[in-house]
């Protein structure tokens, strides 16, 4: 007789509950996106999004390099932004750039914009990671 596993007695528990979904179960494994379902989704993002990749710099005020070994995923503006009559804000409605995406490397962040289908451009890729320094 084999021992019993956490995620075993975790089932069983669930199955006594009556919830829906145990771990380990297929729908719950649909839930973690890591396959997508093809043709059943709609594009998140409209045609004319085009989304900019780039190694954020670091601050001008301080000598350190931390938030900087990461990829930033941004979108251009679509519409230029407007000046509001009443309180003379600037104001926009592009959605789009209030939306600001991490990734651990630029290969991640691609496969990200190939996968939602869109279009991309890579800003600062020649910039070394450690030294901030360009290449070539």
């Amino acid at each position: 007789m084999q021992p019993l596993r956490k995620t075993d007695v975790q089932m069983a528990i669930g199955r006594q509950a009556g919830w829906p979904f145990g771990i380990g179960s297929p729908a719950r494994a649909a839930n973690r996106n890591e396959q997508p379902v093809k043709g059943l989704r709609a594009p998140v993002f409209p045609a004319d999004a085009r989304a900019r990749i780039e190694r954020p710099s670091r601050s001008v005020l301080t000598a350190g390099r931390a938030q900087t070994k990461h990829w930033r995923l941004r979108f251009d503006r679509r519409r230029s932004p407007f000046i509001e009559p009443l309180m003379g804000w600037t104001g926009s409605d592009d959605p789009l750039t209030q939306i600001e995406l991490r990734f651990p490397t630029l290969e991640a962040a691609i496969a990200y914009a190939e996968r939602q289908g869109l279009a991309y451009v890579v800003d600062g890729w020649w910039r070394s990671a450690t030294t901030g320094s360009t290449a070539g």
